[in-house]
């Protein structure tokens, strides 16, 4: 992609993700044929900017991210940070976010305690209805 920055501007403009411009991402990201961590870091970005998605974004965003992310079979630290990005997005920890992690988790030959640590607490944070800060989120 050329530039990524207009293209995320003109995406996120009104602050939605509407169906054509889902097309207008999936298009962007596979038109190099490779899905690598320049195409998790533009889904990133969208996934934090955008206030509404449409339902069929977290299958792509979710389908993206694993594949990149196990790609070597391995959560290195330096992935861990975009799965950091994903959960303060909102502060609040979904439960598509979780069953992620937690397949992650599974699938992965190695994740590192950091990994375990950061799935922990967002586990801990999902069971007792609370945001990634600790604040209630009912």
């Amino acid at each position: 992609m050329k530039n990524p920055h207009a293209f995320l501007s003109e995406i996120l403009a009104d602050g939605k993700l509407d169906d054509a411009e889902l097309m207008r991402v999936c298009d962007a990201i596979t038109a190099d044929d490779v899905l690598d961590l320049q195409d998790v870091e533009l889904l990133i970005r969208i996934y934090v900017g955008a206030k509404s998605h449409p339902a069929e974004f977290d299958g792509l965003f979710f389908g993206v991210l694993r594949s990149v992310l196990l790609d070597d079979d391995k959560i290195l630290p330096e992935e861990r940070f975009y799965l950091l990005q994903m959960l303060y997005a909102n502060h609040k920890i979904r439960k598509e976010e979780l069953e992620f992690l937690e397949q992650l988790q599974r699938e992965a030959t190695e994740v590192g305690p950091e990994f375990d640590r950061m799935l922990e607490g967002a586990r801990d944070a999902y069971e007792r209805g609370t945001d990634v800060g600790g604040r209630p989120t009912k």
